[in-house]
């Protein structure tokens, strides 16, 4: 009667160290991809900070929205609004190549106009570019 309960639980046990062992080399595998991309991250968000810092004065005030890298550009990449009031009340919507400092995409409204949901349609706009130039490679333009 035990013997015959000795190949199933064998089975069970070579599993179990199968998957074990497979999930172990994956980690090794996977971890230090990962590991690379939260760094990436880490030095994408370091800059937009220093990019707000030094793009805001006076008139203009930077504020950051999404940050990440992009691997398809090798570079950083930010969706960032600009509040400014020189000459007039004026938001601009940009996403920037944090590293060039190239803006990507970049679009504006003043006074009046940045009411009835313009404001909230070029945030929108604004986010699918930045989600766009994540994936584009910067030479395809």
């Amino acid at each position: 009667m035990l013997g015959t309960y000795r190949f199933p639980f064998a089975l069970f046990v070579a599993g179990i160290l199968v998957g074990a062992v497979s999930v172990e080399i994956s980690h090794r595998v996977l971890d230090p991809k990962k590991r690379d991309r939260f760094e990436q991250r880490l030095q994408c968000k370091a800059l937009a900070d220093s990019y707000a810092r030094q793009k805001s004065d006076d008139y203009d005030t930077v504020f950051l929205g999404l940050v990440d890298y992009s691997p398809a550009r090798n570079s950083c990449v930010g969706a960032v609004e600009i509040y400014g009031h020189l000459g007039g009340w004026r938001e601009t919507y940009e996403v920037v190549d944090l590293i060039s400092g190239k803006s990507i995409y970049s679009k504006s409204c003043s006074g009046d106009k940045c009411g009835n949901g313009t404001n909230v349609r070029l945030d929108h706009e604004r986010d699918a570019a930045f989600y766009q130039a994540l994936a584009q490679d910067d030479r395809s333009h």
